[in-house]
Parts: structure tokens; sequence; C-alpha cells
């Protein structure tokens, strides 16, 4: 968070137009990429669970039914 502070306080935020920060786009942009983040994070989180439930010999029917992906 530290750096995300920085980087709206920046001189390099400021539009060219007015000098005022830009800020509404930046925060859009962090708030889209932490959202990203988050999504590959569950993603990564259920292949694991995917993996681990085979390993122990689950049917892919039921790996499917509680990780939500596709067989």
């Amino acid at each position: 968070m530290e750096k995300i502070q920085r980087l709206l306080e920046s001189e390099g935020n400021k539009s060219r137009d007015d000098g005022k920060y830009n800020r509404v786009g930046l925060e859009r942009g962090i708030e889209k990429g932490m959202a990203e983040g988050l999504e590959k994070g569950r993603a990564k989180e259920r292949t694991e669970l995917a993996k681990k439930m085979k390993a122990d010999g689950l049917p892919a029917e039921l790996i499917a039914k509680y990780t939500g992906l596709i067989v």
C-alpha cells in the first residue's frame, strides 16, 4: 500500500492539461489489477486443491463439483 500511495502522490501522475492528479484513472487501474491478481490466486488455489483431491483418489466428477473446475 505504501508503494501505491507514493504512486498516487508522484509528479508523473499529473494530467498534462491542468496539472491535477489523475487519481481516478490510477485508482481504477490499481483496483482492476488487484482484482485480477486475486482471481489468479483463487484459480491457482482451486487447481492445487484438485491435484490433491486426485492424488487422494477422488473421482473427477466430485473434484469438479467442489472446485468449480471443468472435467
